[in-house]
């Protein structure tokens, strides 16, 4: 029921097919074309008329009313778009720019009448005329010819039409140019009036505009009494006739006409036709004579003239035609002359002719002059093959003639052919089979006579060979280089072997010496009676001269014996060597203490090379005893080289003393000692071999299993996960503790392994933890914790010291046991140890990350844990401990400042306590310092201004006093106190700070010091100090004003005096108006003070700097400038200003950018780095630039110099290219013009297989950034990396990298045949070779050629591919045969074409072999007629011949070699006429049942 409502269902629309997937896209374009071979008739009339395609071939030979026979021609066809997909994905919007001119039509043409002078019917004059297009746009235009004395609906005359035509007809002019019209006239017939108008129209004229223009055309026609239709001939004009006797050549009117001959061989007959036309009303007769005016002779009768008449006299009847005939058949000779006359006695005609005949020898023949067999054996048939080619259209008979040699004899008969004759078809080969069969010793030489028909002389073949016999010795040896010599069969040679142990072996040489000519060859045949025995080697040959040597061995797998056991040596085509060997095989009495010595499983240690202090329970002894009679030699042929599992096995000691020499004595034994390391968790298993007598083997099992230390964490905290660490670490972190606190954390670690694990803490672990100030101390299952002590880092002896010398270790309880190394445990199995680390840091310290590692079982140490911490704390200290305000005037303010820094990690509150410090006597002095501020809080790695102001004063407290400091003349007054700063929580001791200050009385300047500099520079000028008493002076100088500056100290000798050395270094401008004003005081021991005032006037200023910097061309920098603010008061606003140099060694301005902000602001006395971008494109370039910095309220000017030059560029970057092999890919290269006029770039590649797509050269436009096309088309599967660099004259280089990946290529366009059984079809497999040198292609079938049927040569040679064969590749044809053995369709195999360096083409190759074809008719005369036939098969084959009629009698069978050709005989014998006369010859195969060859038979009445 199911299945009936299926059936009645509506089916559902089938999805339609997808295109075919391919391997690579094909290169297909809309201007694709394929060319194909299509049969003549095919091709249109248009194309093959003379009269509408001037261009058109017409044979000369040939009457134009005669249609030639069809023939294949190469035609181009469109290719049709492939099927495809678009993908979404890769679609995009290009911009098409569109280009036109909009142009009247503008043309000069000489449109002045032509006219032609009389021209007889059937023959043509032509007349040019220019038409040239004045116009800017293309100019259509189309022709033709009118009468323009006819009504316009009247039809023309069909004869008319033709009296006059134009080329081209139509067609389309440039702007410019000029295209020439050929005008012709051909009359036909005598017309009244031959006057036309040619007119030409020029479509899509405005309105305004010339549509067209007109020429006229006049001419006479005349009426000839004949007209001979024959095409004319240069053979008078061009030097093609033979010479004559005496080398000059008869002499032959101009008007003179030729007809020409072309035979083909000698004794072919070949007939030339053309027609006579009578145009008139009047009938007349005609004859053909033979001419004798002096020129020619006239031949006799008995003359064979090879020209003969056909139709040598007749009547012309009027308005008709007359073929004439002539036949040219030569039987000597290769050129031929015969003049002939046209006579019309009736109308007064007589026309001289001339026939030209000539003969070309057939192009028939042998591939090679010369076979030659080299050396051969006598007795010995080779087999060679030669070519017998056609390149005529016509079949040709062919038969072999042997020429006796005078020097050698009649020795023909050792040569035979195959076939020795027949016939070879148009266009057609015959391969021939050459076979000798020597007789004798010595050279030879044959001379071949190849006879075709119609070829004057025959074709030569030469064969020759060398003859040699064999001469072969055989010996035995019996010592050392001692032979003893061996008769040859029917003699037999005996072979003892003697007594041989089971599985060793026993050998006997014997020596093949040649003493003959020729190398022969050899092979041996052994007896089925034990397959133990052997020769090698079993097949060899011999050069001559030589000594082979080979050698029977014996080799037994269990005890028997060998007796008459035949063995030949044969010498192909030579004698024959009976052998009778014998022997005797028996097996050695050895026992094992075990077959399998099992382990159980070990600990995998990381460091186990001493093995003789293995652990016992690692280690197993295995005895061997000798129970032969006879001693017996054992060895161990163990090696843990190459197998994994091997290698964990090492045999610890061999055989003892006793065991003498490696000789085991009977009754003796010996020991091995083998030890068990495994290096992974997994099972072990190998075999010992244990050779007797160094060939019997017995093999011992080993096993063992190796068993991985698992230590792993507990969590029995709360850990934070490290991915940094390792796999499976945790962060024991401790916080940021404060100073003389403890913070306790545990790691426990468990042993998972079933055997007792060694765990050790690492040394270095140790010793960083301590600096770190953290504790250690290890505890076992719960027991008691030890500490661990960080090892001396000088030896590790002194790390072993620490612990004592109790011993190698000392039981801690009964499940722990503490190793005497510093830190290593012995943890055992299923139990854990846990680490307590205590971290108590008695001061602040930086945060600190230790990896905490722990060596297993002596490995390479691993962490386990990271542990994190820190102590931290605030860290306060001021920046100087004393501020010194020196001498201040009476009334003066001055303030100086202090940094309080916090280097710690916390922040802390601080307060000045200066009232403490001003008390008593010091009270006033409160009055005089202000201090702020006086309290605060400073964040962690924060910095405190404090500000201490110093209003200079005396003191006031009473007037007496003031009054009596006057008195006394005092001028200066000192103070001086300490001012503590206290912090919060006493986190650290109070800091102090000292303070010095002095007040002094004004006085009047002694004298004026003037100095002269430039802004932001500095000079030095002297001033003298003298010193009149008797005691020296040391001074120290107070100085008003920033602008100065001199020593600290100035010493004056006594009645003596001393310069002083002011510097003058103003921060701004300053003019003589308003200059710059200071004061220099010294205090003199006497009270007084030495006051000089200072006067500076400060000039523009010079260069701040100069900067210079070295950056990589086409890579983006930042220059920077130091920008400096003298100004302690102020912040400065500062405009910059870029400005480029004009000397003619730096870049242009356009191909270097330079710039920076506009503003700047740099705070008091304080230097900002202003940055500067630069771009450089040209590599070895200077840019030189000054950058000007201007304060926007004072307009003082600070330059400073830059230059920088550019350097070799960087890689710009990498552009991937993949493709597959001989495919294209396009990358594209960025290019920036930053100039004004365009630049041309070059490119450069260091990968041949990378080209420029554009060309070598790219013009970039101005302002403008393109793409440069690069392309890559490798010819292998690769991956590699490249360089390409895009270079300009102007510009410089832009280097890439270039990242190239090549997959194979896909499959060519594959081969197909179709071929009937028994033939042969050979097309051209063509493929692209892209490289520009030659290369040697190897070519061969993956399938072996489809079991013989595809041939192939073996290598091809390419050429280099140049020009334009680069891009495209250079076309390559390799020749690829098919000849089957067998019906059907499934020959497919695939065709590889390869070379190292030219790649790989895969190439699909398919056949299909289909029935025989039908052959014939075959003639069949008096004499019979013979059917040339192949055998198509790879092996000798037996054919089965049948007539359908009796008639024809042929033979009943034909044995033929492989690939072999034979004539199969038929003769026609009828019994009576009823029996007809065709018949059918089949030839028939038991290979190919039901697919016969078929011949048609006629028989010739």
């Amino acid at each position: 029921a199911a299945g009936a409502a299926d059936a009645d269902a509506t089916p559902s629309p089938a999805p339609a097919p997808l295109p075919p997937r391919l391997l690579f896209p094909p290169r297909w374009t809309d201007q694709s074309f394929e060319e194909r071979y299509v049969v003549e008739s095919e091709v249109p009339d248009s194309e093959r008329d003379p009269e509408v395609n001037p261009n058109a071939e017409r044979d000369p030979t040939v009457h134009p009313n005669v249609r030639r026979a069809p023939r294949r021609v190469k035609r181009r066809f469109a290719t049709p778009e492939p099927a495809h997909e678009i993908d979404v994905s890769l679609e995009r919007t290009e911009p098409l720019f569109v280009t036109a001119v909009a142009a009247d039509v503008s043309f000069e043409m000489d449109t002045g009448p032509i006219a032609f002078k009389p021209t007889l019917m059937f023959q043509a004059r032509t007349h040019a005329v220019t038409l040239r297009n004045t116009g800017m746009a293309n100019l259509p235009f189309e022709c033709d010819v009118f009468d323009p004395k006819q009504d316009k609906g009247a039809r023309p005359n069909a004869r008319d039409e033709k009296i006059y035509s134009v080329a081209p007809s139509s067609g389309v002019v440039a702007p410019g140019g000029a295209v020439e019209l050929v005008v012709r006239f051909a009359p036909t017939e005598v017309y009244a009036s031959c006057s036309r108008t040619l007119r030409v129209c020029f479509p899509g004229a405005s309105a305004d505009g010339a549509r067209d223009t007109t020429v006229s055309l006049n001419g006479k026609a005349l009426r000839p009494w004949c007209h001979f239709d024959l095409a004319e001939s240069d053979y008078l004009t061009s030097g093609r006739r033979p010479a004559g006797e005496g080398s000059s050549l008869p002499e032959v009117s101009s008007a003179t006409k030729v007809v020409q001959f072309a035979s083909l061989g000698l004794g072919a007959r070949v007939a030339r036709r053309f027609e006579v036309l009578n145009p008139t009303s009047e009938a007349y007769e005609f004859f053909w004579e033979k001419t004798s005016n002096g020129s020619f002779r006239v031949e006799s009768e008995r003359d064979h003239s090879p020209f003969r008449c056909l139709t040598p006299r007749g009547v012309v009847a009027p308005g008709k035609r007359y073929e004439m005939a002539f036949e040219y058949a030569p039987a000597e000779g290769d050129a031929h002359e015969r003049a002939f006359t046209f006579r019309a006695p009736s109308v007064g005609v007589s026309v001289p002719f001339l026939l030209a005949g000539a003969v070309t020898e057939p192009r028939v023949t042998l591939d090679t002059a010369c076979v030659n067999f080299g050396k051969c054996l006598v007795g010995a048939t080779r087999r060679e093959s030669v070519t017998l080619v056609n390149h005529e259209s016509v079949p040709f008979k062919f038969s072999f003639e042997n020429l006796v040699s005078a020097a050698y004899g009649d020795n023909s008969r050792e040569v035979t052919f195959d076939p020795p004759s027949g016939t070879i078809g148009p266009l057609g080969e015959v391969r021939i089979a050459v076979a000798y069969k020597p007789t004798h010793e010595g050279s030879r030489s044959v001379n071949v006579a190849v006879n075709v028909d119609r070829k004057p002389k025959p074709i030569r073949l030469n064969v020759k060979a060398e003859t040699y016999a064999i001469r072969e010795a055989c010996a035995l040896e019996q010592d050392a280089d001692i032979f003893s010599r061996l008769a040859p069969a029917p003699a037999r040679n005996a072979v003892s072997l003697g007594r041989v142990c089971v599985d060793d072996v026993a050998t006997r040489r014997i020596s093949v010496v040649n003493e003959g000519e020729l190398t022969f060859e050899a092979e041996w045949s052994l007896g089925l009676n034990s397959k133990a025995l052997s020769v090698s080697p079993t097949c060899f040959s011999v050069a001559p001269g030589e000594r082979r040597v080979c050698e029977i061995a014996y080799r037994p797998t269990r005890t028997e014996t060998l007796r008459d056991t035949d063995a030949v040596l044969t010498v192909v085509n030579g004698r024959s060597y009976n052998f009778v060997i014998e022997a005797d095989a028996r097996k050695p009495l050895l026992v094992f203490s075990s077959r399998d010595v099992v382990f159980g499983p070990a600990l995998i240690e990381a460091n186990s090379s001493n093995h003789q202090n293995a652990p016992k329970n690692n280690t197993r002894v295995l005895t061997l005893t000798n129970q032969d009679s006879s001693p017996l030699a054992v060895d161990c042929a163990f090696d843990s080289v190459g197998d994994d599992d091997a290698g964990a096995f090492v045999l610890v000691s061999g055989p003892e003393a006793s065991v003498g020499g490696g000789v085991l004595k009977p009754g003796a034994s010996c020991e091995f000692v083998f030890a068990f390391e495994p290096r992974e968790p997994r099972r072990y298993e190998t075999y010992v071999p244990f050779e007797v007598n160094g060939v019997k083997s017995t093999r011992v099992r080993v096993s063992g299993e190796g068993v991985k230390p698992r230590l792993e964490l507990q969590q029995s905290e709360k850990f934070s996960k490290n991915g940094s660490s390792g796999s499976g670490s945790v962060t024991l972190d401790f916080g940021s503790a404060r100073a003389k606190s403890a913070i306790v954390k545990t790691l426990t670690l468990v042993n998972k392994c079933p055997l007792p694990v060694e765990v050790a803490v690492d040394s270095e672990t140790l010793r960083a933890i301590s600096d770190a100030d953290v504790r250690c101390a290890v505890a076992v299952d719960g027991g008691s914790a030890k500490r661990l002590v960080a090892p001396p880092p000088e030896t590790p002896e002194k790390a072993d010291d620490a612990i004592g010398d109790s011993g190698d270790s000392k039981q801690t309880n009964e499940n722990t046991v503490v190793s005497s190394s510093f830190s290593s445990v012995v943890v055992p199995a299923r139990k854990t140890v846990t680490y307590k680390l205590t971290f108590a840091p008695e001061k602040r310290s930086r945060p600190f990350q230790v990896p905490f590692a722990v060596s297993v079982a002596g490995g390479a140490p691993k962490a386990v844990s990271l542990l994190v911490g820190g102590c931290v704390g605030a860290e306060l200290a001021l920046s100087r401990d004393a501020l010194d305000f020196g001498a201040v005037v009476d009334g003066a303010r001055v303030t100086k400042t202090v940094l309080l820094q916090n280097t710690g990690d916390v922040g802390c509150s601080f307060a000045f306590d200066v009232a403490s410090a001003l008390v008593g006597d010091k009270a006033h002095l409160r009055r005089r310092f202000e201090l702020f501020p006086q309290s605060g809080y400073v964040g962690p790695g924060a910095d405190q201004e404090i500000r201490l102001t110093f209003v200079a004063g005396f003191p006031t407290g009473h007037a007496g006093e003031d009054a009596a400091a006057k008195e006394n003349g005092a001028v200066s007054v000192n103070y001086d106190f300490v001012a503590r700063c206290v912090l919060d929580d006493g986190a650290d001791t109070p800091l102090e700070l000292s303070v010095l200050a002095k007040c002094v009385t004004a006085s009047a300047p002694t004298d004026t010091v003037r100095f002269s500099a430039r802004a932001r520079g500095e000079t030095v000028v002297e001033t003298v100090v003298r010193n009149s008493t008797n005691e020296a002076w040391r001074l120290a100088p107070t100085i008003a004003n920033g602008n100065w500056r001199g020593a600290e100290t100035l010493f004056v000798p006594a009645r003596g005096e001393a310069s002083y050395a002011i510097t003058y270094a103003p921060l701004s401008v300053s003019s003589d108006e308003d200059p710059h004003l200071g004061s220099v005081r010294f205090e003199l021991p006497d009270g007084t003070v030495d006051t000089r005032e200072l006067l500076g006037v400060a000039d523009l200023p010079e260069t701040a700097g100069v900067v210079e910097a070295s950056v990589p061309a086409k890579k983006a920098a930042t220059i920077t400038v130091p920008v400096k603010n003298f100004v302690e008061s102020r912040r400065q606003r500062f405009r910059a200003t870029v400005t480029f140099s004009e000397d003619d060694s730096s870049p242009s301005s356009e191909a270097v950018t330079l710039r920076g902000p506009e503003f700047i602001e740099v705070a008091a006395n304080a230097t900002r780095s202003y940055p500067l971008s630069f771009y450089g494109f040209k590599e070895g370039e200077t840019t030189r630039a000054s950058v000007t910095f201007a304060d926007v309220d004072t307009n003082e000017v600070a330059t400073y110099d830059v230059a920088v030059t550019t350097s070799a560029p960087e890689t710009q970057g990498e552009i991937s290219l993949r493709a597959a092999a001989r495919q294209k890919v396009i990358g594209r290269v960025p290019v920036t013009n930053p100039l004004s006029v365009p630049v041309d770039v070059t490119t450069r590649f260091s990968n041949p297989r990378t080209f420029a797509v554009d060309g070598e050269t790219t013009t970039i436009p101005a302002k403008t950034t393109k793409d440069v096309r690069v392309g890559y088309r490798p010819v292998l599967a690769e991956t590699a990396f490249s360089d390409v660099v895009v270079e300009s004259d102007v510009l410089g280089a832009w280097p890439f990298r270039l990242a190239l990946s090549a997959t194979a290529a896909g499959p060519e366009r594959g081969v197909s045949f179709t071929v009937p059984l028994g033939s042969a079809e050979t097309k051209k497999v063509t493929f692209a070779h892209f490289l520009d040198e030659p290369a040697a292609y190897d070519v061969r079938f993956r399938g072996g050629g489809g079991n013989g049927a595809f041939v192939s040569a073996a290598t091809h040679q390419a050429q280099a591919a140049s020009g334009l064969e680069k891009d495209e590749g250079s076309e390559q044809s390799l020749d690829v045969t098919f000849e089957p053995m067998s019906l059907g369709s499934q020959f497919r195999d695939v065709l590889l074409i390869t070379s190292e360096t030219g790649g790989e083409y895969v190439v699909p190759v398919s056949g299909r072999c289909v029935a025989p074809k039908p052959v014939g008719p075959i003639v069949v005369g008096a004499n019979g007629a013979s059917v040339s036939f192949k055998n198509p098969f790879d092996a000798e084959t037996t054919f089965v011949v049948t007539t359908d009629n009796p008639a024809f009698v042929a033979t009943r069978s034909e044995t033929i070699g492989a690939k072999q050709t034979k004539t199969i005989g038929v003769r026609y014998e009828p019994s009576d006429a009823s029996r007809g006369t065709t018949a059918k010859l089949l030839v028939t195969s038991d290979r190919v049942p039901g697919a016969p060859w078929a011949f048609y038979l006629k028989a010739e009445q």
